[in-house]
């Protein structure tokens, strides 16, 4: 009788044991899947800054190669 007591607290111990090892991973699992979000979120802002810097950067070596070439108020490009 004891002995069959002794049996079911250590199943119940290990029941337990169990039982936070689940909801432990359940934990991380759910950190784990909120961290990913958060990376991957990061990386499209940085994607979309680095296609924002090429545009401004082209934009501004146009501007660079007009005025050079048609002068500030674009007199040296107008028709002659």
């Amino acid at each position: 009788m004891m002995e069959n007591l002794d049996k079911v607290i250590e199943r119940d111990q290990k029941i337990n044991v169990s039982r936070q090892r689940s909801e432990s991973l359940v934990e991380k699992s759910r950190d784990y899947g909120r961290r990913t979000r958060q990376v991957r979120a990061a990386m499209r802002r940085r994607k979309y800054m680095y296609i924002v810097g090429g545009i401004i950067t082209l934009i501004v070596v146009v501007l660079i190669l007009m005025f050079s070439i048609c002068g500030i108020t674009f007199d040296k490009c107008g028709n002659d």
